[in-house]
């Protein structure tokens, strides 16, 4: 009994017309059952569905964008705007990536050729910022996202150099204040008084002075001493 034996055909033993060529233009599927079957409906549905295969390959294999960036950011209540920088890179090098920042921020950003995406921030109310989260998005090409949320650390002190750093990454931090010399209260705003704190001599004229302590005029007529102390 003879043996069932396949013979292969190839696309290269196909006589491929140029309607059918044109129509499946490099998809060589669509050639090969357009010609086969002689339906070149059959060629389309063959090339739509390898495009889809292609695409969802393509998705799954795709790696989203990395961030690296600070994960706090210092505010204090006499900026309007600050600048936030991000390193982006994208390891499938698909160009570009789209970065924004999401939360009540009007922004400005500048993505030079390299991968540093500088943000210009324009600060809302304190009220607002206590409500919002503050989080950078970058998609790439295949709308793969990463997200990199920022903690707002609220620094309503003196100075910046008085903010109490804190570990936390709540969304809104609320920082606490260390005075420097000379300076007191919760926000250290308040001058300290020495002379409030410590008199000089009845009817002695006393100042604050440079050292942070009280500097006492002289002694009244009639009497002696430092001015703190008059005999």
């Amino acid at each position: 009994q003879p043996r069932f034996q396949f013979v292969p055909t190839f696309l290269s033993d196909l006589n491929v017309t140029e309607e059918v060529a044109a129509q499946c233009g490099n998809s060589v599927t669509c050639k090969f059952d357009s010609t086969v079957t002689g339906d070149r409906n059959i060629g389309s549905r063959t090339k739509i569905t390898e495009t889809s295969n292609t695409k969802d390959r393509q998705i799954f294999y795709n790696n989203p964008p990395e961030i690296n960036a600070e994960s706090k950011l210092m505010i204090i209540p006499s900026e309007k705007v600050v600048n936030f920088m991000l390193d982006v890179s994208d390891v499938d090098q698909e160009q570009p990536v789209n970065v924004e920042v999401i939360g009540v921020f009007n922004y400005v950003s500048s993505s030079p050729m390299s991968r540093i995406y500088t943000f210009e921030l324009t600060l809302p109310n304190l009220d607002q910022l206590k409500r919002t989260k503050m989080e950078f998005r970058a998609t790439d090409l295949m709308n793969a996202t990463t997200k990199h949320p920022v903690a707002v650390h609220w620094c309503d002190c003196r100075s910046r150099d008085e903010c109490v750093e804190s570990n936390s990454f709540d969304s809104f931090v609320n920082l606490e204040c260390a005075c420097e010399a000379g300076y007191m209260g919760a926000t250290c705003k308040d001058k300290i008084d020495h002379c409030n704190l410590q008199s000089c001599f009845p009817d002695v004229a006393c100042s604050n002075s440079d050292t942070n302590s009280r500097q006492c005029g002289n002694c009244p007529k009639g009497f002696s001493g430092d001015g703190i102390t008059c005999d």
